[in-house]
């Protein structure tokens, strides 16, 4: 196998940022993958492998895979030229979690386009201010799950020293300091940039990367409108430093241009494992037997077809399993006489800590284990499978950036909901705090697959009734396919929960109480809720559809009373 040293962004060998690239030869085992990128030590490693007759790119740094990296994808040009398989003035295309990227030699450089990415505002923080020692003029969080900060012009950047253990309390997986380059900043020998930046990963096993082409393409639209050009020049302030220019390119696309230099190139000696070549499969388009995923519009769900995702959820899951990141919880029915046909399963173990919310711990959903991954999911969202399911095929869909779970639902989470919930059939819920039984506070939907021949949920049949009665209050709005299912479901939820006295939207910053949801292709349900648990059962929206789970906490006396079930509901909801 191949592999060669690249520095990045720079016309200098030693500087700019480094990267490993490393030609396959076959698929290799994820472990495998990982061990080289930790041994190689540079802020990315880049594997390229040829399959099925297209050029696919993973990264990793020395800890974890990530969706996209503009320095790797720059050094894998550079190394594909060396090697005699990417010509003067030729345009090729990798195949990437972030989708397609073509890159080009061009000129005394290479040219590549990213996507770019989303910014959102976010208010000011003064742990954030502190840790910067100066004050940030503005704040957002991005779909990249970098957390990003301008400051002052005159702020001495470059001789920032960054606490990297308070930095790595923090949720994001990335922090980018950007500033406006001071008029005549430009000292001797040094081109002239529009702004300047330096990004700090801990999380991501990257103390400081010198130069990040993601965050420039992420930041670089902000910079345009804020100058008026349509070409930006940026520098990056880290050590080595680095230089790069960038302008528009497709639709939420941008073409970054820089300078790169070969350091060493040789041979690997060491034999590595064979893999499944499920992980590479996965970034093909259609063909051969490959499903199609994304189109190049990141608001389109055209791409993707109910069968693609039948087949990711089962190619994930299956490596899952076998790398035991996986962990299906065992239980077994209990047949309580009072369970009026609700589904009630035993714990067969003690909750995991995510079930049982460990106060404190680090949010599991920043970024979210890669491993349990199918797609980014929309230009703000995530699909993933849930790590402890109870029904295999558990999704859950999570925002990209912070954003908290007993906030409004939004547009685009409608947006995200509904592409879900016409590609996979089955019910989709949402709890909206923890008196709701959400067990973690990032924002995230679930949706459990129907069992084919069988009902989505056990009372279904009971909650589709027109006049039916329930010992709980909720409102219930029949879905008629008609219209746009994201704009009908937006428009129900805010009118549900008006109703319900939980608030609006357009008075109210947040939700005036807890409730759940649950949704089907054909029914939209809202139930407010009092508090979390009774008898010991942890009641999430789930138990308004007939499904409980009784653990070691319990209350054995209701067990052995025959577990009354709509008297727990009666408790935990509102009365009628």
């Amino acid at each position: 196998m191949e592999i060669a040293q690249i520095d990045a962004f720079t016309s200098q060998p030693f500087r700019g940022n480094g990267a490993t690239v490393v030609l396959l030869h076959g698929p290799v085992t994820d472990h495998c993958l990982q061990g080289l990128a930790a041994e190689c030590g540079q802020s990315e490693t880049a594997f390229v492998l040829n399959l099925q007759g297209q050029w696919l790119l993973r990264w990793f740094t020395p800890t974890l895979e990530v969706d996209l990296c503009g320095h790797g994808t720059m050094a894998a040009a550079l190394a594909m030229a060396h090697w005699g398989l990417l010509q003067p003035g030729e345009q090729l295309v990798f195949h990437s979690r972030s989708g397609l990227l073509p890159v080009q030699q061009w000129g005394g450089g290479f040219r590549l386009q990213l996507p770019t990415g989303q910014l959102h505002q976010a208010p000011g923080d003064p742990g954030l201010e502190q840790l910067l020692h100066t004050p940030v003029q503005q704040r957002w969080t991005s779909s990249l799950n970098y957390e990003v900060a301008l400051v002052d012009p005159t702020f001495p950047l470059a001789a920032l020293e960054m606490d990297q253990e308070r930095l790595g309390q923090r949720p994001c997986l990335g922090l980018v300091v950007m500033q406006a380059s001071p008029s005549g900043g430009a000292g001797a020998g040094v081109k002239p940039c529009d702004y300047a930046l330096r990004f700090f990963a801990p999380r991501a096993g990257i103390p400081e990367d010198p130069v990040t082409g993601s965050a420039h393409a992420l930041v670089a639209p902000y910079w345009l409108a804020h100058t008026g050009q349509s070409l930006l020049k940026a520098r990056q302030l880290s050590p080595r430093g680095g230089y790069l220019q960038l302008f528009p390119g497709d639709e939420d696309q941008m073409v970054l241009e820089g300078e790169a230099r070969l350091v060493w190139s040789g041979k690997l000696v060491a034999s590595l494992d064979s893999g499944d070549q499920t992980h590479w499969e996965a970034l093909l388009p259609w063909g051969q037997g490959t499903p199609t995923l994304w189109t190049t519009s990141k608001e389109s769900w055209d791409g993707v077809d109910a069968r693609w995702l039948r087949w990711r959820e089962e190619t994930v899951r299956t490596a899952a399993l076998e790398q035991g990141v996986l962990c299906p919880l065992p239980t077994a029915p209990l047949n309580l006489p009072q369970a009026a046909g609700a589904e009630v399963r035993q714990l067969l173990q003690k909750r995991p800590l995510p079930i049982s919310k460990s106060p404190g711990s680090a949010n599991p959903f920043l970024p979210p284990d890669q491993r349990l991954v199918l797609r980014t999911w929309g230009p703000a969202h995530t699909l993933l499978l849930n790590k402890y399911p109870i029904r295999m095929g558990h999704l859950l869909l999570i925002t990209q950036g912070e954003c908290p779970q007993w906030g409004w639902l939004n547009p685009q989470d409608w947006q995200a909901a509904a592409a879900l919930l016409r590609l996979q059939d089955g019910l989709l819920f949402f709890n909206s705090s923890a008196a709701a039984g959400a067990s973690q506070p990032h924002r995230h939907l679930q949706l459990l697959p129907r069992i084919s021949g069988q009902p989505r949920f056990p009372w279904e049949q009971w909650l589709s009734q027109p006049d039916g009665v329930y010992p709980w209050r909720l409102r219930r709005t029949a879905l008629d396919g008609e219209g746009d299912l994201a704009t009908t479901m937006d428009v129900i939820y805010n009118q549900h929960l008006e109703a319900l006295g939980l608030g609006s939207r357009k008075q109210q910053h947040q939700p005036q109480g807890a409730y759940n949801l649950l949704i089907t292709p054909d029914w939209f349900i809202t139930i407010p809720r009092r508090q979390e648990e009774h008898q010991g059962v942890n009641i999430n929206a789930l138990g308004f559809a007939g499904m409980m789970l009784v653990t070691e906490r319990t209350n054995a006396g209701w067990v052995a009373a025959g577990g009354d079930v709509l008297s727990l509901l009666r408790v935990v909801g509102q009365p009628p």
